[in-house]
């Protein structure tokens, strides 16, 4: 199939000139630049100081976590070898289309309001923690410790051992900022284009990662139900919660035929995960050859999965010992290779395990370049495609700023034409309308983004759902709120001719199907693109670009996360980060992502042409370890950082140490406070009917959960847009609630 555009284009973002300012330990920075770069944007990044040069010998002589990254996080960009005088600074400005600052560097001619003045027409990026800039570089685990992120990750942990912190290193705050800020670069310029005028944007680590935390905010999600009333009757020692919670595991892994952690013939460990699919059950049996035998055995049939995913004890027991004795008979290689492309099956690998794998190879998700500094390296491959477009370079080293500002001077302007669709003097994407084929997590909060910033997002939903009520009704709760709901059989005639209808009214289309599916029932980029000439076609996927099924928890087991982040657990079995809030919402903010480059590219061929974006959770999963994935055998390994946690004096809670995070930051911080996601829905603030489908209030604080009334006449709880905010722009839009879907004409 041909994935290029009717015209053929130049990387999406060619001219667009990036000014990045170093400092130490600012990763949201880093990797926000970097997204810029992949993309062919021409990244500059200075230091104003000897302690915060991009190469600064003493730092990289530690051989720390961050040193090591650099080859890839500043893979595509200029670094200038010397220190960036004002003057510098000032030229750079002059030629720049967006500034990224760290931090508040505390220098006048850097503040906002100067640069501003000096280039009305530039956008800049202020990156903080919370709501206002900071005299240093946002660290990941004061933003997590205000979210959430270490004691609710954890499904048998937040069950049996509320408040215990779990650690993690995952860059999850700053990734999840990265790509916010670069979505929301984009939409400023494709708004520049329309009305000649820049944008100061500040995002927010806290807030970012908030927008991951839908699920696990919502009542009915597993986990934020209150244990049995026999089980709180009982001891609350940590010996009976620790006994307890490997009980409940123990004897939910015998029950979870297809959700499972198989031991193989050479002793490495298989997850098999279809538990969520109705359909994908029954297809992994039978490419087992075990379908006969299953039913034979134990009288499974056909209707058993039809109903539900769920069997009952003596079936799943049963599968459970005829799976185990099979997977035993094969390495884990023979398994995933036979499997993959049939079932979400994985080995569970450590990072490193996963970069070295000939899948990450094949699946264009590693680059191997000659670094200046650090030689033969490989480095992650770009988190988003845009019309398959990819160019992995290593890192350019410039002595001296003069031949920095010569390169930018040679650099053909970036220019969007006003053609393009949304991005108004309101809402950034007013006027977008987004039609979804969508199921699951990643894809739905894909169109939440669109719809917070205005866009019109229409979802055509299956009359036979394949997935079970958790994800086809309880996440919907969050990731269907502010659409239109319409129940089409895209396999009739009738689900046919609508959705041409529908296509033809689109300027995005999202889809998450596999690419067989998606071609026959003609929603792959060849079908669009024949009803639709000028479209954003994104798909998200789980690998990119591949036919392999997977969910949030299997691609953290398969890409390295689980093993690389977990900690101790009660339960015994190994810590996910979180369902649904570490993978499924950054691929769908990638998709978000992805689809605004697509627009910046149509833009620039005056708002025509298809264009075939794409994003996977297997991409996003590997750039939250963006701080650990470094492929040189000849450096040494590095141990796990000491976790950063520590009792409070009162010894009722946690607190963790920011000074603790960054190898080599000695400065003074005062320990920040671990809270709960139950402690926020306490302090929750409603939202009136008068506050639905506005912006964001600026007085809201970043880390904010809103009470929002259902059709039904409940309530829930949600995040509130906080993520970035528009100096002159409307911020994110407060979403209307769940709308249920219908298959009357208007979807209401």
């Amino acid at each position: 199939m041909n994935n290029m555009p009717d015209t053929a284009i130049s990387p999406p973002l060619k001219g667009l000139k990036v000014l990045e300012i170093s400092a130490a330990g600012s990763f949201a920075a880093s990797l926000l630049a970097m997204i810029l770069a992949d993309q062919g944007a021409d990244v500059a990044k200075v230091g104003l100081d000897v302690k915060n040069l991009p190469l600064n010998p003493e730092f990289n002589a530690t051989m720390s976590r961050e040193a090591r990254a650099r080859p890839g996080l500043d893979r595509n960009k200029q670094v200038l070898q010397a220190v960036a005088t004002e003057a510098d600074i000032h030229q750079l400005v002059e030629l720049a289309d967006v500034v990224i600052l760290p931090y508040d560097i505390g220098i006048p001619y850097l503040a906002p309001e100067s640069l501003r003045e000096q280039h009305p027409s530039l956008v800049i990026v202020s990156l903080c923690e919370f709501d206002t800039l900071t005299s240093h570089a946002p660290r990941d685990g004061v933003a997590g410790a205000a979210t959430g992120l270490f004691t609710d990750m954890n499904l048998y942990d937040r069950l049996f051992s509320p408040g215990t912190p779990l650690y993690t290193t995952a860059l999850l705050p700053s990734a999840y900022a990265a790509v916010h800020g670069a979505a929301a670069i984009g939409l400023a310029l494709l708004r520049r284009a329309k009305i000649n005028a820049g944008e100061h944007i500040t995002v927010s680590l806290a807030g970012s990662f908030m927008q991951a935390q839908g699920v696990n905010l919502i009542k009915d999600w597993p986990g934020n139900k209150p244990l049995p009333k026999p089980l709180r009757r009982l001891d609350r020692s940590k010996s009976f919660h620790q006994w307890a919670a490997a009980s409940v595991a123990n004897l939910d892994n015998s029950l979870q035929p297809f959700s499972h952690l198989y031991e193989c013939a050479d002793g490495e460990k298989l997850c098999v995960l279809c538990s969520p699919s109705k359909k994908l059950p029954p297809q992994l049996l039978r490419a087992l050859g075990l379908w006969e035998t299953a039913c034979e055995k134990l009288g499974i049939s056909e209707e058993d999965f039809a109903k539900d995913t769920k069997l009952n004890l003596r079936k799943n027991r049963g599968l459970v010992k005829i799976l185990k004795s099979e997977f035993a008979k094969q390495p884990v290689a023979y398994w995933d290779d036979k499997l993959g492309a049939v079932a979400p099956v994985a080995k569970l690998r450590s990072t490193k395990e996963w970069f070295a794998s000939s899948l990450a190879r094949n699946l264009g998700m590693r680059s191997d370049v000659i670094d200046p500094i650090a030689g033969s390296v490989g480095v992650p491959g770009p988190l988003v495609t845009v019309n398959s477009y990819s160019d992995i370079q290593p890192r350019t080293l410039v002595p001296e700023a003069e031949e920095l500002i010569q390169n930018w001077n040679s650099v053909e302007s970036f220019t969007l034409t006003a053609e393009g669709a949304g991005a108004s003097d309101g809402g950034l994407t007013n006027g977008l309308k987004v039609l979804e084929l969508t199921t699951v997590v990643a894809a739905p909060h894909c169109g939440i983004c669109l719809s917070q910033h205005g866009a019109e997002s229409t979802r055509i939903a299956s009359p036979d759902p394949k997935h079970d009520a958790l994800v086809e009704v309880i996440a919907a709760v969050d990731v269907q709120r502010g659409k239109k709901n319409i129940i089409a059989d895209l396999k009739t005639d009738a689900g046919q001719d609508q959705l041409r209808e529908l296509v033809g009214e689109a300027d995005v289309v999202v889809c998450n199907m596999r690419p067989e599916a998606a071609t026959r029932l003609n929603v792959d980029f060849a079908g669009i693109k024949a009803i639709k000439k000028n479209v954003v076609y994104c798909r998200i996927s789980a690998y990119p670009n591949s036919e392999r099924p997977g969910y949030d928890p299997l691609l953290q087991v398969a890409t390295g996360v689980v093993d690389g982040y977990r900690s101790d657990s009660g339960s015994g079995l190994p810590n996910f980060l979180g369902l649904a809030g570490s993978v499924d919402y950054g691929g769908g903010a990638t998709g978000f992502l992805a689809s605004v480059f697509g627009l910046m590219v149509q833009a620039r061929n005056g708002g025509q042409g298809a264009y075939n974006v794409t994003a996977s959770l297997a991409q996003f999963a590997q750039f939250i370890q963006s701080n650990r994935i470094v492929a040189d055998d000849g450096l040494p390994e590095l141990s796990e950082s000491e976790i950063p946690l520590a009792r409070t004096r009162d010894e009722k809670g946690w607190e963790y140490l920011p000074a603790a995070q960054f190898d080599g930051d000695s400065q003074e911080v005062q320990p920040v406070p671990v809270v709960t996601l139950k402690s926020l829905k306490e302090t929750a603030v409603p939202v009136t009917a008068a506050q639905v489908g506005k912006s964001c209030p600026d007085d809201l604080p970043a880390v904010s959960v809103i009470t929002q009334e259902q059709h039904d006449g409940g309530s829930d709880h949600f995040p509130a847009p906080t993520q970035v905010r528009f100096e002159n722009a409307s911020n994110p839009i407060i979403l209307p609630a769940t709308v249920p879907a219908t298959s009357g004409e208007d979807g209401r």
